[in-house]
């Protein structure tokens, strides 16, 4: 099974994560990406969950969607990855 392609040929999915081993892992699933880092900020983030008093699967949820979301806008029709 191959990962749908957009029109532009390019694959229509975006991971929007720095993580190596992220990438390595869609990789060795046979799913065709590109890679696009976000700039959000992580550390902040964390400190505001746990300040906020937030749950550790709260505060990834929030991680990845602020990735996909600091991403989206530039890759219109495709899926994008936040994790």
């Amino acid at each position: 099974m191959t990962a749908p392609i957009c029109p532009a040929g390019r694959p229509a999915v975006v991971l929007a994560s720095g993580s190596a081993t992220r990438a390595q892992i869609m990789t060795r699933a046979g799913v065709p990406m590109i890679v696009d880092r976000p700039e959000v900020d992580e550390p902040g983030i964390r400190a505001a969950c746990r300040a906020a008093g937030d749950k550790v699967e709260a505060c990834a949820e929030l991680l990845a969607r602020s990735k996909a979301l600091a991403v989206c806008a530039a890759h219109p029709g495709r899926l994008v990855i936040g994790r």
